[in-house]
């Protein structure tokens, strides 16, 4: 039951792989390039490792995250995540733990709780500052606060994002969090007065996916192709992003922006 509620929360590549995507732990590695039209080089690469540890009756996934060359000592973040009683997911994630400059660590823990009727109410908050030098209320900060409901074949999610003074409201069709066929979000600047609106489209096929974001206010998308079929225990990666106008000031002309190629292996 708890898997299949927390099925409702993840991008599901399609329904009869979602056995297959729950799939835990898991190992990869990845290397990303900087964007194509700019000559083809490699500008980062990272590594992910999870393990699953027994604590007493529960059951939780420790994992860890290395990128270079960007991460510090190669350790970028440090997670552990689990279910607590009364259907309570968690994670938490300590961001630069073995970095020189304490302000660089900051700790993330992200709540998940079902609630019933199709609905989930999720948190996620940060003590922007290191542990090691003890818990101070004064610098918890609250991220993103939204509850997500589902109505039939309609979805909605109200966010409120009080760093950034953003409420958030995110519409999609279907049961799925984050995988929508559909969605739109719009974001209500409360400081600025401004609405920023964005369409998303998201078409599953036999190890294959395309999605799609457009941004009509700045008059750009952002198309990403991935692949698994391509090569066994891999996953190939092309993402676009286009804009009109891109050719200059008071150019109309459309274009590209960056073109970039990830390739991800898994086991």
């Amino acid at each position: 039951m708890k898997v299949a509620a927390l099925g409702l929360l993840l991008a599901q590549p399609a329904a009869a792989d979602l056995a297959h995507h729950l799939r835990m732990p898991t190992h990869t590695a990845e290397l990303r390039t900087s964007n194509l039209l700019d000559g083809p080089t490699f500008s980062c690469a990272r590594a992910t490792w999870e393990k699953d540890i027994q604590i007493g009756d529960a059951r939780v996934t420790l994992g860890m995250a290395y990128d270079v060359p960007s991460s510090e000592n190669w350790v970028s973040a440090v997670s552990l995540c689990g279910c607590a009683p009364c259907d309570l997911f968690y994670k938490l994630r300590i961001k630069s733990p073995l970095a020189k400059d304490v302000a660089a660590r900051v700790t993330y823990l992200d709540l998940t709780q079902l609630l019933g009727k199709g609905f989930v109410a999720m948190a996620s908050v940060y003590h922007d500052g290191p542990l090691a030098r003890g818990f101070k209320p004064s610098l918890m900060r609250v991220k993103e606060l939204s509850c997500f409901h589902t109505a039939g074949f309609v979805n909605l999610q109200p966010c409120w994002l009080p760093q950034e003074r953003i409420a958030r409201l995110k519409i999609g069709q279907g049961r799925a969090r984050g995988g929508c066929p559909i969605s739109l979000q719009v974001d209500r600047d409360l400081d600025a007065g401004t609405n920023l609106l964005e369409l998303g489209a998201r078409h599953v096929m036999d190890g294959r996916m395309l999605t799609a974001r457009l941004f009509p206010s700045c008059k750009r998308l952002r198309l990403v192709y991935s692949d698994s079929r391509f090569e066994e225990d891999a996953d190939w990666e092309l993402t676009g992003v286009f804009a009109s106008g891109s050719g200059g000031v008071g150019s109309s002309a459309a274009g590209p922006l960056g073109i970039s190629l990830r390739r991800a292996w898994r086991w």
